[in-house]
């Protein structure tokens, strides 16, 4: 088997480790199927599973390929005035226009370039554009927040990144949304929208390699591979790319210096509906200010209007994670207000479900501790069904650890809305809740102690 080959199929020598579902890889760009010298301008970039061709026949616009750049692996460096359209996207084109795909992109050195573009077809508005600019990385969706969190800071890797995004449009079983799009940053979901990404804009080339599918919005930065498979990937499916992908180009583990690594869940307050974006959400405020994790050490899979029994149905998606990154996990789950109307029989019962359900199949035997909250009752929320729970959870010890926000005029919900709102949320609680960023900001320290806890367990 040629060197080539082995590339294609995903195995490395010595390691073993193989990119995920080749069955379903529909596009690879790799600079080293680039048989051309070190520092010359690359007008033609072929990816070596469809034969997709990305072009530039004008040589300012060319970028140029760098050998031995990370390592022994070679890259594409693209200046900030460089791009490659694809004229006929083929495999590619069909994925994205069926929106059940996931994209992914290894990158190095990026730096500052006002929406710099790593690959779209479309630009301004909520757009088919994966960005890295320096200081996001993402898709581009507007205002920079809904799909992009930062790629400079506590959180973000120094120079070396692999993000994505999957895509599925129907068919998503675990919530009310059937389609959705989540955002993957080093292997783990970061953030999650109750929808389906844009396909591309009718007036732009479907696909361009640095570009919106316009000379314009360029990426300055080195791209080592985009890869594309023309299905959601699985967490555990993206966790083996991030595998291979760290042990290809000679980077550690992003988890390999933590003890264990974090799995946030749950409903719209977890999945940061409401907030102005991921990073302003309690999960990510409790995972990088409060315990100092960066990305590739928490994810998170919350997913809007979700109920406990929702959330439970869905750890089928967390099966065989420890066993995969080889840590131990701690499970932080919180579902605050779609459950309101359950007894607190009801509602006890689904929180220890939680529980052993996230222990259970093949995380059996796996070190797993839980961080499981849910709303209880207060003067200010006349919820009789929340005051029933509490004093279950009053008599009855619950898990490892456990976070029950007690319902007052601070929070301003339900009752006390009327005091507060829209200070902390900007619902008045009688539909739905969404905590504004205050709102965030003051629910995420009740979280960080015991999460820390947990990771210390």
């Amino acid at each position: 088997m040629s060197l080539f080959t082995q590339r294609l199929l995903g195995v490395l020598a010595g390691g073993g480790v193989a990119l995920p579902a080749v069955g379903s890889l529909i596009m690879d760009f790799d600079p080293a199927s680039i048989a051309q010298a070190d520092n010359s301008a690359v007008a033609t970039w072929t990816d070596s599973v469809s034969g997709i061709v990305a072009n530039q026949g004008t040589g300012a616009n060319q970028p140029t390929l760098k050998l031995n750049s990370l390592g022994t692996n070679p890259a594409v460096v693209f200046g900030g005035t460089h791009w490659l359209p694809i004229a006929t996207p083929g495999a590619m084109g069909t994925a994205f226009t069926a929106k059940n795909y996931t994209v992914l992109f290894v990158l190095d050195n990026v730096t500052a370039n006002t929406n710099g573009a790593v690959f779209g077809g479309g630009a301004g508005g909520d757009s088919l554009h994966f960005s890295a600019t320096g200081s996001t990385i993402g898709r581009y969706s507007g205002s920079h927040t809904v799909m992009e969190v930062p790629a400079t800071g506590t959180a973000a890797p120094a120079t070396f990144h692999t993000f994505g995004c999957t895509s599925v449009a129907s068919g998503y079983p675990y919530g009310p949304n059937p389609a959705r799009e989540r955002l993957f940053v080093r292997g783990m979901p970061v953030h999650h929208k109750p929808s389906a990404p844009p396909a591309a804009a009718a007036t732009f080339a479907l696909g361009s390699l640095s570009s919106a599918g316009i000379a314009s919005f360029n990426l300055k930065g080195r791209l080592y591979r985009m890869l594309m498979w023309n299905r959601e990937l699985t967490i555990a499916e993206m966790l083996q790319a991030e595998i291979y992908l760290c042990t290809k180009y000679g980077q550690p583990l992003p988890w390999a210096a933590k003890s264990a690594f974090v799995v946030y869940d749950g409903d719209s307050i977890s999945a940061a509906v409401g907030g102005t974006g991921p990073t302003n959400c309690w999960p990510y405020i409790s995972a990088v200010s409060g315990n100092s994790l960066s990305y590739g050490q928490f994810m998170v899979t919350s997913v809007g209007g979700i109920t406990k029994a929702g959330i439970l149905s869905k750890q089928v998606e967390l099966m065989g994670i420890p066993a995969q990154v080889g840590k131990r996990m701690v499970y932080a789950v919180f579902e605050y207000y779609n459950d309101r109307a359950l007894t607190g029989a009801a509602n006890y019962s689904l929180l220890q479900g939680l529980i052993t359900g996230i222990k259970s199949g093949a995380n059996a035997g796996y070190d797993i501790k839980t961080v499981i909250g849910d709303s209880t009752s207060s003067g200010a929320d006349p919820d009789a069904n929340r005051a029933s729970l509490d004093s279950l959870l009053t008599t009855t010890p619950l898990g490892d650890q456990a976070v029950f926000m007690s319902v007052d005029a601070t929070m301003g919900v339900s009752g006390a809305a009327a005091t507060n709102f829209p200070t902390f949320f900007n619902s008045d609680g009688s539909t739905f809740v969404h905590p504004t960023d205050a709102g965030y900001a003051l629910l995420a320290p009740y979280w960080t102690p015991k999460i820390a806890a947990a990771i210390a367990m």
